[in-house]
């Protein structure tokens, strides 16, 4: 069973400039190797922000087209709902490995200002699905 080790330290918004390339740690057994959807939820995304993963440092996913979003600090403005988009990247079973996994999670943007005002994203949930 994939269960993350680290939940309690997920953050709710991810900005380029701060906490990109956040990790979730889990174990996957023989029986549990296969593809996978990787779904991210994101209720609000500023500059474009959307997610790039990338897999035990082996495999990487292609960018995802740029969703609707605001042009501006959103995030810093208290905004948390935005237009709420379901990001689907699909995982082949190679990128995987009996035991120990890491999904790291960055930002991708060509957009955004520095720091708290980089480009960034609210995630609502995360879920690796068969």
């Amino acid at each position: 069973e994939a269960v993350a080790a680290n939940l309690n330290d997920f953050p709710a918004a991810q900005f380029q400039d701060v906490n990109s390339g956040n990790r979730i740690a889990f174990n996957l057994t023989a029986e549990r190797l296969k593809d996978r959807d990787l779904e991210i939820g994101v209720t609000d995304s500023q500059y474009g922000s959307r997610p790039v993963i990338k897999v035990n440092d082996k495999w990487s996913s292609r960018p995802l087209p740029a969703p609707h979003s605001y042009d501006s600090r959103s995030i810093t403005f208290g905004i948390y709902r935005g237009f709420d988009i379901v990001h689907t990247i699909r995982i082949p079973a190679s990128a995987f490995r009996v035991g120990a996994n890491v999904i790291t999670i960055q930002n991708l943007s060509g957009t955004g200002m520095h720091g708290f005002i980089s480009n960034a994203m609210v995630f609502d949930y995360i879920g690796l699905r068969d």
